[in-house]
């Protein structure tokens, strides 16, 4: 049997060898270090380039050169027709997308008051289109071997919608990313793909690390601005464990909630976070009347601490089962 007619579950073993791997804008930046690592990992690597054939060609040459089977493809992803030559001629040479890591999206400072509606269209085109046309055809053929891995590349602050001056545009198409993926990642978990999104900060490369670190050291934890491999890192975990992360995630989420509405009941007799009721006094209340005990505030807090932690250790020993 060849690796293409391999399932789904009978590599999960060996890490990415023999997966097809198509990385949309990998002619350069970002996607050619995510191909570079997907390659070192014995895949068989999509670069997809919009114009720069040359510099594609150069990349899959050097893939090549590691042992690894590299197809080299022009296609503007924005544009359904290309994108669907694009999966076409994957699946005529691989017979199967496994992966696919969406990495298109142009970015702009302009004001609302200074962006035309053509440089509006390019910006969504660039950075939602492309997730969309991509997404929508890779499903079927990641459906019939009932599995796929999905990485799309979103932003700082996306997923809670944060707005930055001059850069509105990019902001909503972004944030929608985040919105398509959680829902894509709902509607296509019991087919055994996983949708994900990685939100890189402030990026640099090599001789610009300095400059920006000037800049943004203030506004970044750790004190540097981030590298190309810290984002690789990142992708690449998504889809080299071949975990249900999404699902996974979103029932962390889901129990997440429950939680903290039992929390809130516990310290505040509401199931509403919002309240303005000392924190603890209807418990201290329901205790003294029961046993006649009056506790003190931080020993309210230690019993529901404790309480909290018996049902997060349940509802972890539920995702063991799970």
């Amino acid at each position: 049997m060849s690796a293409s007619e391999t399932t789904g579950r009978d590599a999960e073993g060996d890490g990415l060898r023999g997966r097809v791997v198509l990385v949309t804008g990998s002619g350069h930046g970002l996607g050619a270090w995510i191909a570079r690592a997907s390659a070192r990992r014995q895949a068989r690597v999509v670069v997809n380039c919009r114009r720069d054939e040359r510099r594609a060609g150069t990349l899959g040459s050097e893939l090549q050169r590691t042992g690894c089977e590299a197809l080299v493809c022009r296609a503007d992803v924005t544009v359904f027709g290309e994108a669907q030559a694009l999966v076409e001629e994957v699946l005529k040479a691989y017979g199967r997308v496994d992966v696919l890591v969406n990495t298109v999206g142009v970015f702009a400072w302009k004001p609302v008051a200074e962006l035309d509606p053509a440089e509006w269209r390019a910006m969504m085109a660039s950075n939602l289109d492309s997730v969309y046309n991509m997404s929508r055809l890779v499903i079927p053929p990641m459906r019939k071997n009932h599995f796929g891995r999905i990485v799309n590349l979103g932003a700082v602050g996306a997923e809670r919608t944060v707005g930055h001056p001059k850069v509105s545009a990019y902001s909503a198409a972004k944030a929608a990313v985040i919105a398509f993926s959680k829902a894509l990642a709902l509607e296509e978990a019991r087919c055994g793909i996983t949708v994900n999104v990685v939100s890189p900060g402030v990026l640099v490369d090599g001789e610009e690390s300095a400059h920006a670190l000037d800049h943004t050291a203030d506004r970044i934890p750790v004190g540097r601005p981030g590298s190309p491999e810290d984002v690789v890192r990142a992708v690449l975990f998504f889809y080299l464990g071949f975990l249900p992360v999404v699902a996974i995630q979103w029932q962390l989420n889901k129990n997440s909630c429950v939680l903290n509405n039992i929390e809130s009941f516990l310290r505040h007799g509401s199931w509403r976070s919002e309240h303005n009721a000392e924190e603890g006094a209807w418990l201290m209340t329901l205790i003294r009347n029961v046993t006649g005990i009056a506790l003190k505030p931080w020993q309210v807090d230690l019993i529901t601490y404790g309480i909290m932690a018996v049902l997060w250790g349940l509802a972890l020993w539920h995702l063991r089962g799970w």
